[in-house]
């Protein structure tokens, strides 16, 4: 995998290259980070630290189990295939999931995202919302 372009915003994937050499399978990107599973199934992240390019915090729960990513223009959240959601990036734009964390533990389908919000539509017909509530959040 190669990244080019504004080094701020994911232009430069060197402090993840060694996970991203071979095998990555899906890459997701906003206009300030990226995300990429690779062959081993984990969520590697690279960009702007507040927008998306670290989800150091969030690691443990994005290294295996991911079906899908979900972006925001500065946030992400990542779909297990257990029907749990886990975010990470700007909190305040869908990156802070937690006064839905327990709506997000289980049961979701699938996920939604606008420039500042997301939406998870769970398995009972709920729609689950959070992040900028001027975007839908």
């Amino acid at each position: 995998l190669v990244s080019w372009g504004d080094l701020t915003c994911g232009g430069d994937q060197t402090s993840v290259s060694d996970k991203l050499s071979v095998g990555v399978q899906r890459v997701w990107g906003t206009g300030f980070s990226f995300a990429a599973m690779n062959a081993d199934g984990e969520v590697v992240t690279w960009g702007n630290p507040r927008f998306g390019g670290d989800s150091s915090k969030v690691a443990d729960e994005i290294r295996d189990g991911i079906s899908n990513v979900f972006k925001t223009s500065f946030a992400a959240a990542a779909l297990k295939h257990s029907g749990a959601v886990v975010t990470w990036g700007d909190e305040s734009s869908g990156g802070d999931s937690s006064s839905v964390l327990v709506q997000l533990r289980g049961g979701v389908l699938s996920v939604a995202s606008s420039c500042g919000a997301l939406a998870a539509l769970k398995e009972t017909g709920e729609v689950v919302v959070w992040g900028d509530p001027a975007r839908g959040g």
